[in-house]
Order: structure tokens, then sequence, then C-alpha cells
């Protein structure tokens, strides 16, 4: 194994997981990412949540992460994850990983940002409070 490229930030409050995204991510972190998140979403399976996935400072992930990352989405929607607002910049291609099809799951909804109120609005008016930036 190589070292982690890249870092990751995350935090709960209340029923939202907060994750901003950092750097050029390689397979090592990608699997210490889906280690550390589904440790700390642990307390809110079997209850609806959400999340914001902050991608400003992120570079993109080698082909290798994507069924790592794949496979957590699908286990934490099915652990309760049913919305995320994905920040980043407007047409950019760090959303393309994240553009899905996810039909097998019509409990979740994505959506896309460009700044970090408009997505923390977005949920707030479907009951996911995340705190102001």
């Amino acid at each position: 194994m190589f070292e982690a490229h890249g870092s990751f930030k995350a935090t709960i409050h209340k029923n939202v997981l907060l994750v901003d995204i950092i750097g050029p991510w390689n397979l090592e972190t990608a699997i210490e990412y889906q280690h550390f998140i589904e440790e700390i979403t642990a307390p809110l399976v079997g209850s609806p949540w959400a999340m914001i996935t902050d991608l400003y400072d992120w570079e993109l992930y080698t082909p290798d992460c994507y069924p790592i990352i794949h496979q957590l989405v699908n286990k934490c929607i099915e652990n309760g994850l049913q919305r995320e607002a994905v920040v980043s910049p407007e047409k950019s291609v760090k959303r393309r990983p994240f553009q899905v099809d996810r039909a097998q799951y019509p409990q979740f909804t994505r959506s896309f940002f460009t700044q970090y109120d408009q997505a923390r609005q977005w949920l707030a008016g479907q009951n996911f409070i995340a705190p102001e930036n």
C-alpha cells in the first residue's frame, strides 16, 4: 500500500454529516474515508439524515477509489441517508463522480450548489438543519 494522499474533514451536526474533501485522493485515502464515515455515522443509522459535501478544495481521485466511494454511498443510503447537498464550482468536472443514477434508492436525492448557504437552506426546507458556515 501507499501513503494516503489528500484528506477530509467530517463532523456531525444533529442529523447532518458535514464533509470537506481536500486535495487529490488515492485508494488509501478513500479507504480511510470509508472507515471514518462508517464510524461517525453509526449513531445516525436507522433515522433519516443528510449530508453536505464540499468539493471546493478537492482535486479528484484515482480510478481505483470509485468502487469504494460508490459502495460507501450505497451503504449510507441503506442506513438512512436521504439527502446530499454537494457544494462545488458550477459546471465543474468535480461533479461528475457524483452524477450517478441511484434509481434503486427513490428515498435519496442529491442536489448541487455553488455556495454552502444554498445547500444549507435546501436541507433546512426538508427538516435537516446544518450550522451556518
